[in-house]
C-alpha cells in the first residue's frame, strides 16, 4: 500500500522530504501511527511492507531513501535479501526498537521504544540530511520571467517556446523511461545534458544542477535515482506550462 501524505506548512526543513521515498517494513500499528503523526504534513512518499515478502519485492522494484523497519525484523530481511542476491545496504535505516546487532554492516540507526513523533522526525531529518544524495527537487520557483527576459517580452516567442517545451518534455520522459528499463545510464546522462538549459527558460535553475549531477555522477545508482526523481516531475512542470499557455490566451 502506498501512499503520497498532503504537503502542509511546516517550521522543519520541508525541502528535505520532496520526493523522498520511505519504505516501513513489519512495523507495529502503534509506530505506524507514530510515523504518520511525524510525517503528516510533509511531502514523503510512504510504502508499507506488512511482511517480509512484501519488503523484498518493494525493495526489488524502488529504490528509496530511508528505511523504517522494526529492530527484530531486520537480520530476518537481511538473510533474506542476501539469499536473493538483493542488497540494499546502501539505504539509510532506522531500528524501531532494542538495539540489536545487524547480520552485515549497514547504516543503521537506532530509535529505543517509546518514542514520540518529534523523536522521530528528528533522527529521520539527520537520516535524510546525512545521505549525500539530498538535492532540491522543488518546482515552486517555476517562473516564465527567464523566457520573457531573453525574448524582450515577445508574447508569440514566449506562447511558441512554451509549447514547444511541452510537446518535447512528454518527448524527454519517454526517452528517460526506455533508458532506466534498459539499464543505459549514459544515455541517461546524455538524456539530462540534453533537458538541461530548458529548465532555465522556466527558473528552475535547481533541476538544472541536478541535471548536472546526473551527468557527473560516478555510480549507476545515483545517477539511477537522480534520473527517477526528475522524470517523476516533469507532468507537473507540463501542467504548470499548460495553465501559464491558457493565461496567455
Amino acid at each position: 500500500m502506498k501512499k503520497t501524505l498532503p504537503t502542509q506548512n511546516s517550521s522543519s526543513n520541508k525541502k528535505i522530504y520532496n520526493n523522498v521515498r520511505i519504505l516501513q517494513i513489519e512495523v507495529s500499528p502503534i509506530s505506524q501511527l507514530l510515523i504518520n503523526s511525524a510525517l503528516s504534513n510533509k511531502a514523503a512518499q510512504i510504502s508499507i511492507a506488512n511482511n517480509n515478502k512484501s519488503a523484498i519485492g518493494l525493495l526489488a522494484q524502488n529504490n528509496y531513501d530511508l528505511i523504517l523497519i522494526n529492530s527484530l525484523s531486520l537480520n530476518k530481511l537481511q538473510k533474506s535479501l542476501v539469499k536473493k542476491n538483493q542488497p540494499y545496504f546502501n539505504t539509510p535505516i532506522i531500528a524501531l526498537g532494542e538495539l540489536n546487532t545487524p547480520y552485515l554492516k549497514l547504516k543503521v540507526q537506532y530509535l529505543p521504544k517509546p518514542f514520540t513523533p518529534h523523536e522521530l522526525t528528528r533522527a529521520i531529518e539527520q537520516q535524510l540530511q546525512n545521505n549525500s544524495d539530498i538535492y532540491d527537487f522543488s518546482i515552486t520557483s517555476f517562473s516564465t520571467y527567464p523566457l520573457h527576459s531573453i525574448s524582450n517580452n515577445n508574447s508569440v516567442i514566449v506562447n511558441s517556446t512554451l509549447k514547444l517545451l511541452a510537446t518535447t518534455l512528454n518527448d524527454d520522459i519517454r526517452a528517460f523511461n526506455s533508458a532506466l528499463e534498459d539499464r543505459q545510464y549514459n544515455q541517461l546522462k546524455n538524456l539530462a545534458h540534453k533537458i538541461k538549459p530548458n529548465f532555465h527558460l522556466i527558473g528552475l535553475e535547481n533541476l538544472q544542477s541536478i541535471c548536472s549531477s546526473i551527468e557527473n555522477s560516478t555510480t549507476n545508482k545515483t545517477t539511477r535515482n537522480l534520473a527517477t526523481k526528475l522524470i517523476d516531475l516533469i507532468p507537473s512542470i507540463i501542467t504548470k506550462i499548460k495553465i501559464e499557455l491558457k493565461n496567455h490566451e
